[in-house]
């Protein structure tokens, strides 16, 4: 591979141009959920803004662990909830 450094300086240019669109981006997402979050929070009942504020606690330490992918979604938990409820048949 030839190295051509006014074209890598050129590539570097627009890839830090459009990193900072995507941030921009990222940022505007971050600031509607921030805001959903913060109007439900202050919505919903005490114990319900309690428990999504552990729930969403515990997502943010999963994350900062690499460990979020190792979390079971819900839906898979209470199928395995609903297999063990379910009655016997021989």
């Amino acid at each position: 591979m030839t190295f051509y450094p006014s074209k890598r300086i050129e590539d570097s240019a627009s890839l830090g141009t459009g990193r900072a669109k995507l941030n921009a981006r990222e940022d505007a997402a971050v600031d509607v959920l921030v805001e959903r979050l913060d109007a439900r929070l202050r919505e919903w009942k005490p114990e319900t803004a309690a428990q999504v504020r552990e729930c969403v606690s515990e997502v943010i330490d999963l994350a900062d662990h690499d460990v979020l992918d190792l979390m079971r979604p819900r839906a898979t938990e209470q199928e395995v909830l609903d297999l063990l409820d379910e009655p016997t048949t021989r």
